[in-house]
């Protein structure tokens, strides 16, 4: 075989190796994207575990803090073991990480899956996208294909998730552990598919000595961000508004405990939100070209009713929803 039918053929395999990722994508990120049947009745099921408010608020917190912490960690694993390898050990990691949930008894164990669900997390989110982008040939649309992508499996994902918030205040009533065994089997086939994903570009064979230049170029990075005030400002706004909408998401669903709402309606509301997210991902591009630099400010006022309005409801004591 010549070398001119051998780079042929190489393109295309890589070809067939693209149209692969494409496909499997939206069915991957519908199953993978996140916790199936979890955060619907997540205080709900640390309540069960014996830990107190405080606890569960803080465990919110560790997540957000991790989630961020972990990034140049997830950075380099992406580029030291590939795309794929990545997304594969993220779920690895996530599969444990739920195991020792499951097994958790107090507030220290579920600290370690805090950790371990971060970690995992982190490494899986920026493969996934990475490998996806690399998987559209470079031209004008690439751009626009990726984003059409990555919102069919969001939306996908949203319309599931819903279903599963509802399914897991049913299943939550039957037995507290329920709804987590059903999250960890979906993770599981959600892994299963990740070992069909391929790697498009080459593998980066650096040794690992330069381990040390790596993390020595990111911290000149971040010195180089923080000279432009613009992107240290983007940062901040990104890392304070990521953990404050973490932990209200903990805030609201320990409201509805305190207000003493049934799991299977905290279910029902859950999967409310999470359809109102499918519509808000399906509009995003559109809000983006109206409002333009006032986006995430318009994001950030909606946030704040929200807090307002939950704030209202705590003051009130609304009176219990003894429904179902």
């Amino acid at each position: 075989m010549t070398a001119e039918e051998k780079k042929i053929l190489n393109e295309k395999r890589t070809a067939i190796n693209r149209k692969n990722n494409i496909k499997l994508y939206p069915i991957y990120k519908a199953l993978g994207f996140d916790t199936w049947f979890y955060f619907a009745i997540s205080v709900s099921y640390y309540i069960h575990k014996g830990l107190s408010s405080s606890e569960i608020m803080l465990r919110s917190a560790f997540f957000a803090l991790f989630s961020i912490l972990f990034q140049p960690v997830a950075n380099f694993f992406t580029e030291k073991f590939g795309k794929r390898n990545t997304i594969i050990i993220g779920n690895i990691v996530v599969i444990i990480s739920m195991i020792v949930l499951i097994l958790a008894q107090h507030f220290w164990s579920v600290l370690i899956f805090v950790i371990l669900n971060a970690l995992g997390f982190d490494m899986k989110y920026i493969a996934e996208s990475n490998l996806l982008y690399d998987s559209f040939a470079e031209g004008p649309h690439r751009r626009e294909a990726y984003s059409r992508a990555e919102q069919k499996g969001y939306t996908i994902y949203c319309v599931f998730q819903a279903l599963s918030s509802i399914a897991a205040g049913f299943l939550f009533n039957i037995n507290a552990d329920l709804p987590i065994y059903c999250g960890l089997i979906v993770t599981v086939i959600a892994t299963l598919i990740s070992f069909s994903f391929t790697e498009i570009l080459p593998l980066d064979k650096k040794p690992f000595t330069e381990t040390r230049k790596y993390f020595k170029h990111l911290f000149k990075k971040y010195k180089k961000i923080n000279k432009s005030n613009r992107l240290r400002a983007l940062l901040l706004i990104t890392g304070i508004g990521f953990g404050l909408l973490y932990v209200s998401e903990g805030y609201e669903l320990q409201l509805f405990d305190k207000i003493e709402v049934n799991p299977t309606i905290v279910g029902i509301l859950y999967a409310v939100m999470i359809a109102m997210r499918g519509i808000g991902a399906k509009i995003a591009g559109l809000m983006n070209r109206k409002a333009k630099n006032r986006t995430l400010t318009y994001i950030l006022e909606a946030y704040a009713i929200n807090f307002f309005l939950g704030g209202i409801v705590a003051l009130l004591s609304i009176p219990p929803l003894h429904i179902f």
